[in-house]
């Protein structure tokens, strides 16, 4: 008779102790939902600001802006930095290309074979840098980023 109670205490206490756990489990779960709905909600609430990336110069830049193009803001996300576009594309290659590539005379030469190129601001920065390095005859192409400190509020 005592093994029997003994028994049946044991039992007792398994599914008191397993019906506890339950409602841990439980409340633990409804605690998730409800830091899941909260993190949906502040999600929402908060606006989504989007920038284009573009790929140049060995780098993903983030366009603070609509468009690629003198004065517009960059954020380099190889150096952690800002910067603006100059307005003008560095490149390296012959004067033959050069000439291949029509590029009014807009173009200096920097050093042995290594011109500036200064598009009009009508034409798409964008546009003329992708040209200019699809042509077999050109080695490197950049375009040209001031990383010189600017103010705070272009922040990304």
């Amino acid at each position: 008779m005592i093994v029997s109670r003994i028994t049946y205490i044991a039992a007792m206490f398994v599914i008191v102790a397993c019906h506890g756990d339950n409602k841990e489990n439980q409340n633990h779960v409804e605690i998730q939902k409800s830091q899941v709905n909260s993190v949906e909600s502040l999600n929402k609430s908060q606006p989504i600001l989007s920038f284009d990336s573009y790929k140049f110069n060995g780098s993903v830049f983030k366009l603070q802006g609509s468009e690629l193009k003198a004065g517009s803001v960059v954020f380099d996300s190889m150096i952690g930095e800002h910067g603006v576009v100059k307005g003008s594309i560095v490149f390296v290659t012959n004067k033959t290309v050069v000439q291949e590539l029509f590029l009014d005379n807009k173009v200096t030469l920097l050093a042995n074979n290594t011109w500036e190129y200064y598009p009009n601001p009508s034409i798409n920065i964008w546009r003329e840098y992708k040209r200019i390095k699809a042509h077999s005859g050109v080695n490197t192409v950049e375009i040209t980023i001031d990383y010189s400190p600017i103010k705070s509020n272009h922040s990304m």
